[in-house]
Parts: structure tokens; sequence; C-alpha cells
């Protein structure tokens, strides 16, 4: 996984590569992430865990 923040803007990328049998099926999963933060404080979020 990696990422790269520039000004209010955050690119991320994830690989995901397969152990299983399944592998030779599937060549792994590719992630890209894009994050935009609007305005000049960021929100909170309250999290829950239900476990």
């Amino acid at each position: 996984m990696a990422g790269v923040k520039v000004d209010r803007f955050y690119l991320g990328y994830a690989f995901d590569f397969t152990l299983s049998e399944i592998r030779s099926y599937t060549y792994g999963t590719h992630e890209l992430t894009l994050l935009a933060r609007f305005g000049d404080n960021p929100r909170r979020y309250r999290w829950i865990n239900k476990y």
C-alpha cells in the first residue's frame, strides 16, 4: 500500500497478491483511492465498534 498527499488531495494504491490455490485464475487485485478534503476543518467521525 502506498499513498501521496498533495494539498487537499490524497491518492492511494494497494495491491493484493493471492496466496491460495485460486492464484492460478487471478493475478491479484489492484485498488485506487482518491480522497478530496473540502473546507478548513476536517470532519470528525465517531466510529462504533460492533464486536
